[in-house]
Order: structure tokens, then C-alpha cells, then sequence
């Protein structure tokens, strides 16, 4: 099971479910028991108001695929570090800089620094990826990223729930509230593809990539690590298109996490959207 957004880190919750795997090493923070399921709403089908978003982001033009790049590969460390610290990740942005210069630092668990280095190797993948070409949401990209971002926190990454050897009910918790997310199996499959559908068709890259980060952290596709992985797919999509990366700062954390509680709450999932499209920046910004 896999909480999302509501406190520290990001833990699984294992209410029913068996696999023939023993667990990766990974974060070893105990399991924090959710409620009983009888007290646990369902999510409602999402909802995305496309022509909203769009508006949003209609004027907003490219700058180039070079200097996003430069840009991203500059930021790297925030980035990094950003992302971990939103997880409850306590390694500070000075020691991801050393860490990511191939040096070792002390007073963390493994766990932390492997979170920390498994970020940076998707991060690889996403300066990879988008020098490749023009960039959308694909099922083995989105899969591909949470293999190597959730690579030691769960025992099937890059596997969508429902499709591997491990089964079970996922439940998000944000800010103390508790749902179960879409069901794994057919019925997430089809939500995926579907979503996938949607956002590609958009006529604009920042209202693909952050209608893709919101839905895909609705759904909860994989048992672990979907934020990171919606966000990390998002970014691919922008610098394939010749824009700057969306930084989700630490300093945020709490309209972040309001932004997905009422994403939950509503079944609206708008809202996330525009706070990620709300977040970019051409150049004023610092990681």
C-alpha cells in the first residue's frame, strides 16, 4: 500500500496482497496503520478541466531544448533534493552535492542516500530521453522512470498494480485523510490509457506534462513513487519540447500538499495541475 503526500516519506501499507519476492532493501521507516478500510472513501473518477489549464499555459513559449538541458543539468542537485526532501527525505542539499560528486556522507541510513541516488539516475534518464525527440506520456517511459526512482522501495518497480506478482489495494493518505485508490488490475490499465490519451491530444507540451503529473498522481499506477514519477515524466515531456523543468520546491510543501488533498477530496484534479503549471519558471528561479 502506498501513502502519498501525508506526512515523512513514502510507506507501503500491505493490507492484503502476497508475492513470491522477498521485500528490496529500502526506506525503514515502521508502517504507520491506516485506519480500518470500512472508514476508507474510494477516490471518484477524476476529472480535468483541459480547456482551464490551457488557458493557463497558452502564452507560455519555448525557450529551447539546449538551454533547458543546461538548465536542468545546472539545477540537478535542487531538483534532487527537492524531490527527496518531499518525501520526509532528511539528506541536505549540501551533502546531495557531494554525494552526486561521488562522494560518501555520513549520519544517514542507506535508505536515504539510495532515495537520493536513484533519483539522480532517473534524472539521467530524463536528459537522455529528451534529447531523443519531441516527447509524450508512454506506458514504457512512465514505467521505465519508476523502475529506476522506486528501484529500492518496492519489490516490483515499474510493474502498474494489478499486473505483476504482487496484489492488493493501495491507499493514499494526505494531511490525515485516508483513500483507496483506483483498483489494480484492468480498471487501472484502463485509467492509464485513458489518461494517456487525454493528455497527449492537448495542443500544448505544459498542459500535457502537468495534466499527466496530476492524473497519474490521482491513480497511483505503481505501488510506490508515483509523484516523483509523474513528476519526473512531466519534465521529460517539457525539455523534449524546448522548456524549462518544473521545479516542486520543499519550501511549498504545504500548498503542495494541499493542492493533492484537494485533488483527492474532489476528484478534481485541475487544481494539482495548475499548481504544478504555476511553478514554471524561465529563468528566475533557482533550484
Amino acid at each position: 500500500m502506498s501513502k502519498a503526500g501525508g506526512g515523512p516519506g513514502t510507506n507501503q501499507y500491505q493490507i492484503t496482497g502476497t508475492g513470491t519476492q522477498p521485500p528490496r532493501s529500502g526506506r525503514s521507516r515502521p508502517p504507520v496503520a491506516p485506519p480500518d478500510l470500512d472508514d476508507i472513501q474510494a477516490l471518484p473518477m477524476p476529472h480535468l478541466d483541459t480547456p482551464t489549464l490551457l488557458d493557463q499555459v497558452g502564452t507560455i513559449k519555448p525557450l529551447g531544448l539546449d538551454r533547458g538541458l543546461a538548465r536542468w543539468r545546472e539545477r540537478l542537485p535542487g531538483l534532487v533534493w527537492n524531490d527527496a526532501s518531499l518525501e520526509g527525505n532528511p539528506v541536505t542539499l549540501p551533502e546531495v552535492v557531494t554525494l552526486l560528486d561521488a562522494g560518501s556522507i555520513r549520519g544517514h541510513k542507506e535508505s536515504d542516500t539510495t532515495q537520493i541516488l536513484d533519483l539522480s539516475r532517473a534524472a539521467e534518464l530524463v536528459e537522455q530521453t529528451a534529447l531523443t525527440g519531441f516527447i509524450q506520456v508512454s506506458d514504457q517511459l512512465s514505467s521505465t522512470l519508476n523502475a529506476l526512482i522506486a528501484a529500492h522501495e518496492i519489490i516490483e518497480p515499474g510493474v502498474v498494480r494489478g499486473e505483476g506478482l504482487v496484489q492488493g489495494e493501495t491507499v493514499v493518505a494526505v494531511m490525515g485523510v485516508y483513500f483507496v485508490a483506483t483498483p489494480g488490475g484492468p480498471d487501472l490499465r484502463r485509467a492509464f490509457t485513458q489518461s494517456m490519451d487525454l493528455v497527449n491530444s492537448l495542443p500544448h507540451p505544459l498542459a500535457q506534462a502537468t495534466g499527466w503529473a496530476a492524473l497519474a498522481a490521482y491513480h497511483q499506477f505503481y505501488a510506490n513513487g508515483n509523484k516523483r514519477t509523474a513528476r519526473y515524466l512531466m519534465n521529460t515531456i517539457l525539455l523534449s519540447h524546448g522548456f524549462d523543468a518544473i521545479v516542486t520546491p520543499a519550501a511549498l510543501r504545504e500548498p503542495y500538499n494541499q493542492a493533492l488533498k484537494t485533488m483527492y477530496v474532489t476528484g478534481d484534479a485541475t487544481g494539482y495541475a495548475q499548481f504544478l503549471a504555476g511553478l514554471y519558471d524561465d529563468g528566475h528561479v533557482t533550484g
